[in-house]
């Protein structure tokens, strides 16, 4: 479900700034997002925070600063991104699914 909900939002943000004629419209996508070539990479992290999960709450954290540990100097992102998902609000009116 957090898969698709994240697919719909950027494929929406896509058509909302990507001109429909363009020869590259993924290219301007990537630009737009700051991820064309020599940009650097961007770590994402989506996690679903709603209460079924506060059991795992805990593990996924863990493993989250692990992953971000592991990271070499020469290979770490130059960007992080945190994007907690709550799901309460999907199939309401305004949810981006």
């Amino acid at each position: 479900m957090a898969y698709h909900a994240t697919m719909n939002f950027l494929e929406s943000i896509r058509d909302a700034v990507v001109d429909p004629r363009s020869s590259f419209p993924d290219r301007a996508f990537s630009e737009f997002l700051g991820l064309a070539e020599g940009g650097g990479t961007t770590l994402c992290f989506i996690i679903d925070t709603t209460a079924t999960m506060s059991k795992e709450i805990e593990a996924v954290k863990n493993t989250t600063i692990s992953i971000v540990e592991k990271a070499s100097i020469n290979e770490r992102p130059s960007d992080y991104l945190l994007s907690p998902f709550n799901d309460k609000d999907i199939n309401k009116p305004g949810s981006c699914v």
